[in-house]
């Protein structure tokens, strides 16, 4: 048997946050997509833009809203439950990222870093450091380590 296959060149329809996104995953602003860089790679202005636009998410409590939909059951279950795992977190993190961005045109470029483990593990497997949250930069970044 034969399966068909059936293909389309129009993209899915994005709903922007704001109107003056023209490209799904950008803005006027930025240009096209975004480009998200580990914390280690990200310039220290980059990485204080980033922890500003975080400051004031936790002011305004945007942090808490997007953590009770996380643990809200119909979420949580759609989140760690089923074959959507990693799309519904995703999609999480673009709506934080966009809201970030949304807060103030200075944050408009602003992106997620993301937490480098396999070179803070060389790093910790190397004597680098002598553990992972401590080779680990991000930690350090945003409030340091568990103890």
């Amino acid at each position: 048997m034969v399966a068909s296959v059936v293909t389309t060149t129009e993209a899915a329809p994005v709903a922007p946050f704001n109107t003056d996104r023209r490209l799904a995953g950008g803005n006027a602003a930025c240009g096209g997509q975004r480009v998200r860089k580990s914390w280690r790679n990200m310039s220290t202005q980059e990485r204080d833009l980033y922890v500003e636009a975080v400051g004031i998410a936790m002011k305004n409590g945007i942090i808490n809203d997007l953590a009770a939909i996380h643990l809200e059951d119909m979420g949580e279950a759609q989140a760690h439950h089923s074959c959507a795992f990693f799309t519904w977190h995703r999609r999480m993190l673009l709506a934080f990222e966009s809201y970030l961005r949304d807060i103030d045109s200075k944050f408009a470029c602003v992106t997620l870093p993301y937490y480098d483990v396999h070179t803070a593990y060389v790093d910790a497997a190397n004597g680098r450091c002598s553990n992972m949250f401590e080779c680990s930069e991000i930690f350090q970044g945003i409030g340091g380590a568990p103890q």
